[in-house]
């Protein structure tokens, strides 16, 4: 990726091109869309949150300080998103386009063996700590985001961030060894899995359409004006302490599957 790609990129947001938001989903939509999935639970309720994120960023991005850090910026901006609609789950029913998941049976193979590993690395995945899960699949994304970019989304010191990074690694290893998928397989390939078998690709042509069609300009006009504070720098400001607490706990799709209990597929054993 050329130097000053995401000078040029920040500055065709600003001026509202369309290749411009074809050019942010190119480079950052499928990740960006992977992680409000895993965060959210829910594809659909994702796509809506992908959306919003880049109509927040079209409206902002000329408060954006150093251009340079556009990727840390709008995945910061996405967390946002996750956080407001996980709120929002503790006052409705979210839709569940991934909690039809079930626990394959002791023993059961799955003609794909790869979508089964899918299947089980995602049950994992939900019963780290969100904060480990979401540090988790940050870190997979390493060619957008190094540690201190992830340090600066979540709002942390870099140490902090890194200590997460490694439990959750060790957790994660711990809840699939007894699978038998975990041997030999790096983390990324894991969050490969997943992302391929069970999210799949995002919906480009429907983001772009939330983002510029002309029926929904009065949408994203509310959408831009309800993005929340934002510091000198551009970035969020982030909640008190106390408002992020137990935000996944609240959503549907967890309150589900932390009654699941992550089984080998072999043992039988939980």
């Amino acid at each position: 990726m050329a130097e000053d790609s995401h000078l040029g990129l920040a500055d065709g947001l600003w001026k509202r091109k369309p290749e411009a938001v074809a050019q942010v989903l190119e480079q950052m939509g499928q990740p960006l869309y992977d992680y409000l999935s895993l965060m959210l639970g829910d594809r659909d309720v994702a796509t809506h949150a992908l959306a919003d994120t880049i109509i927040v960023a079209i409206g902002h991005v000329g408060s954006l300080s150093d251009p340079e850090s556009l990727p840390a910026w709008l995945f910061a901006l996405a967390r946002r998103e996750y956080q407001r609609r996980t709120r929002a789950a503790t006052s409705r029913a979210m839709p569940d386009t991934l909690g039809t998941l079930k626990r394959l049976p002791s023993g059961n193979r799955a003609p794909d063996k790869t979508a089964t590993s899918a299947e089980l690395v995602y049950l994992a995945l939900l019963q780290l700590d969100p904060l480990e899960r979401e540090v988790f699949v940050l870190a997979e994304f390493r060619w957008l985001l190094g540690s201190h970019d992830i340090a600066r989304i979540l709002g942390m010191r870099r140490g902090d961030a890194v200590d997460i990074h490694r439990r959750a690694l060790d957790r994660l290893h711990e809840r699939i060894a007894a699978s038998g998928i975990g041997d030999g397989v790096t983390p990324g390939e894991l969050l490969g899995w997943v992302s391929r078998h069970l999210l799949g690709d995002v919906s480009r042509e429907r983001v772009v359409y939330m983002c510029l069609a002309s029926d929904l300009a009065e949408r994203r006009r509310r959408v831009q004006e309800e993005a929340g504070p934002l510091g000198r720098d551009g970035f969020p400001l982030l909640p008190a302490p106390e408002d992020n607490g137990n935000l996944e706990a609240e959503s549907r799709l967890g309150r589900m599957l932390r009654r699941l209990t992550f089984r080998s597929p072999t043992s039988g054993h939980s």
